[in-house]
């Protein structure tokens, strides 16, 4: 199962990768996420947080530089 995703450095904002993305990780159980330098702005943080909510414990988050908003800081503080 997949345990460690760098998804540094990418355009991530298309919902429809969003939602692969979502299904992936749902799927998985997954302890560490780089999601550093992108703009992830409202959406993708929604995506990633219904993504999260599960049976595993993600042990590093890494959300350096993603312009993230109060909003999505929210929507992943939420799901953790």
């Amino acid at each position: 199962t997949l345990k460690h995703l760098i998804i540094a450095h990418n355009d991530i904002l298309d919902s429809s990768i969003l939602e692969d993305l979502k299904t992936g990780l749902s799927n998985s159980c997954l302890q560490e996420l780089d999601l550093s330098n992108n703009s992830l702005g409202d959406l993708a943080p929604k995506y990633i947080g219904q993504a999260l909510t599960g049976r595993c414990v993600l042990r590093k988050l890494n959300l350096t530089n993603t312009k993230l908003s109060y909003r999505g800081g929210h929507s992943i503080f939420l799901a953790m």
